[in-house]
Formats: structure tokens, C-alpha cells, sequence
């Protein structure tokens, strides 16, 4: 997409662009005059989603024209392993296992305990009352 304003009357304007993905990656520009005739924008070049992205932020003023250059690996981040310890619903008991095979869901107070592995499941039904140490090891 790309867009261009001016405002004849004190020359000031805006205008951007962005290349989308293409083979080579992704482009971008957004430039602003102000009437005082300050200019800002930035600049940048993406590889690959999740890859390099390089920018160029700009000001020319009064006091000269001033750029900082950014690089940065933007690597997408593995999935992690989550642990949940806490009480798990009921009624999230099957969908949970069938997520997770091989998970241990305990219920129960003290030493008395319910346990299934695999994707098996437990039945809503079999879940003891008042359960409150629920956890996945």
C-alpha cells in the first residue's frame, strides 16, 4: 500500500509505502514534513518473516540530518513446554490429555489420588469432589 498527502498552503506532507512480501522480502518508507520544514521518517528492509530487519530512523532540522541504524534478527520463538500447576476443571480434564498424551493428572486430597496417562482421558464423572492439588508433573 502506499499513500502521499500535501498541503500546498505550508508544503508540509506524508507519504508511506510498503512493498509487501516479495521474493526478496519486504520494503518500507513513511517520510512527514512539518510546516516548519522538519523532516522525520524511517526506512526499512525485512528478509524473510521471522528473519533480518534493518532500519534507518531520520530527522534533517535546523541541527543537520541525524539517522540511527537498527538491525535485528527477528527469530520466531520455539514453542515451549508449558507446566501447569493448579487445579484443572473438570471439564477441561479430556481435552487436556488429549493435547498433552502422556500427562498426570491427579486429583484428590492427601495421599488419595486418581491418576490416568496417555490420551485416555477422564471422565467428567470421575473427577472426585472437592478437588483442590490438582497438577501436571
Amino acid at each position: 500500500y502506499n499513500f502521499y498527502n500535501l498541503n500546498p498552503s505550508d508544503q508540509s506532507y506524508n507519504f508511506s509505502y510498503d512493498t509487501g512480501w516479495t521474493s526478496t522480502g519486504r520494503s518500507y518508507r513513511f517520510e512527514e514534513r512539518q510546516p516548519s520544514g522538519d523532516v522525520t521518517g524511517e526506512f526499512g528492509w525485512i528478509s524473510q518473516p521471522g528473519g533480518v530487519v534493518r532500519m534507518t530512523i531520520y530527522t534533517a532540522d535546523r541541527q543537520g540530518y541525524r539517522v540511527k541504524h537498527i538491525t535485528r534478527n527477528l527469530e520466531r520463538e520455539k514453542e515451549k513446554e508449558v507446566l501447569i500447576i493448579g487445579p484443572i476443571p473438570p471439564f477441561l480434564t479430556k481435552s487436556h490429555l488429549a493435547a498433552n498424551p502422556g500427562a498426570v493428572i491427579s486429583h484428590g486430597k492427601g495421599r488419595e489420588q486418581i491418576e490416568r496417562e496417555g490420551g485416555a482421558g477422564v471422565a467428567d464423572d470421575q473427577v472426585p469432589d472437592g478437588v483442590g492439588d490438582d497438577h501436571v508433573p
